[in-house]
């Protein structure tokens, strides 16, 4: 699989643009994943996230996430909690993202 250089640029953009939510939009994402509207994201909420499109991370990562992002300790994710648990997801899969364009920009050296 190749991925041509316009490619690379798009995707390099969604690092710029993609990383930094408004907290508007994070408001609102974290509404659409608080399904049961408690106030807080649950292990499941937040395993359901990121193991979907884009995302689809190991159980083992979200689990990790979660732990690193719960200062609390309660298991569940408040809303200042979930901002720095999604960006840093978010980031997670976009260095992951430009690895593998630049892994088969080296073996192609003239695509990516």
């Amino acid at each position: 699989m190749t991925i041509k250089i316009e490619r690379f640029e798009h995707i390099s953009q969604l690092c710029v643009d993609g990383v930094n939510d408004s907290k508007e939009q994070l408001t609102s994402m974290f509404k659409q994943f608080d399904r049961d509207g408690n106030g807080y994201i649950t292990l499941m909420e937040a395993s359901n996230i990121l193991q979907r499109d884009p995302f689809k991370f190991p159980a083992s990562k979200v689990l990790t996430l979660l732990k690193q992002f719960d200062k609390d300790g309660n298991g569940k994710l408040d809303i200042e909690e979930f901002a720095g648990f999604y960006a840093e997801a978010k980031a997670m899969f976009v260095t992951y993202c430009l690895h593998k364009c630049i892994r088969i920009f080296a073996l192609s050296r003239n695509v990516c």
